[in-house]
């Protein structure tokens, strides 16, 4: 990402929450089409399946940037994170599970380790 884009993100403010709050309105639009739609209308298989091969492509990315170590295996890391973050919240939208219960776990688990 190029520092103007980078900047535009920032200011934007696209985070986990905006995600979740995209693919739950885009599951409830008209739009047929939609692929969050499809996702979390479909079985849970679909979503499952998508979230298996994400993070299987985020370890191979990972392996590769260790071997590799450019600029082009970083941005795979980027690319196959981002991908097993978007199916990731598909699945919690599909189980009306939202991003404040994550935060709150996560939450809980660093303090029991503090």
């Amino acid at each position: 990402m190029n520092d103007s884009n980078q900047k535009k993100c920032q200011d934007e403010t696209f985070d986990l929450s905006t995600l979740h709050n995209l693919i739950r309105k885009k599951s409830l639009g008209l739009d047929e089409n939609s692929y969050s739609k499809k996702l979390v209308n479909s079985r849970v298989n679909l979503v499952a399946q998508k979230i298996g091969e994400e993070g299987v492509e985020v370890a191979i990315s990972a392996i590769d940037h260790d071997r590799f170590n450019n600029s082009q295996t970083r941005q795979e890391i980027i690319n196959e994170v981002s991908d097993l973050f978007y199916h990731t919240t598909a699945l919690l939208v599909k189980y009306n599970i939202n991003i404040e219960e994550i935060y709150f776990e996560l939450d809980q688990r660093n303090k029991k380790h503090e």
